[in-house]
């Protein structure tokens, strides 16, 4: 039995505490990349409850729409967030 070439894409995960979405399970949500400014990193790690060292050590991290309101986002000139 030949394996599905879709087996392995990659898929992101939400990196908040106690949070188990997934791009593959919530196609509706949009996740956002942790930012590598290391301030602005470090209030999101706050924000979602994460200090562990294996949490401190991940370089690509996301967050999902689940845990932004409406007003976290600026809109731009097109409208869109």
């Amino acid at each position: 039995m030949a394996e599905s070439s879709n087996k392995h894409l990659s898929h992101k995960c939400s990196a908040a505490a106690l949070c188990s979405v997934r791009s593959d399970n919530r196609k509706d949500l949009i996740f956002h990349a942790f930012s590598k400014d290391q301030i602005l990193r470090k209030t999101w790690e706050i924000n979602m409850k994460r200090g562990d060292k294996k949490f401190a050590s991940n370089r690509a991290l996301y967050c999902c729409s689940e845990h932004f309101v409406e007003t976290d986002y600026k809109r731009s000139l097109t409208g869109t967030r």
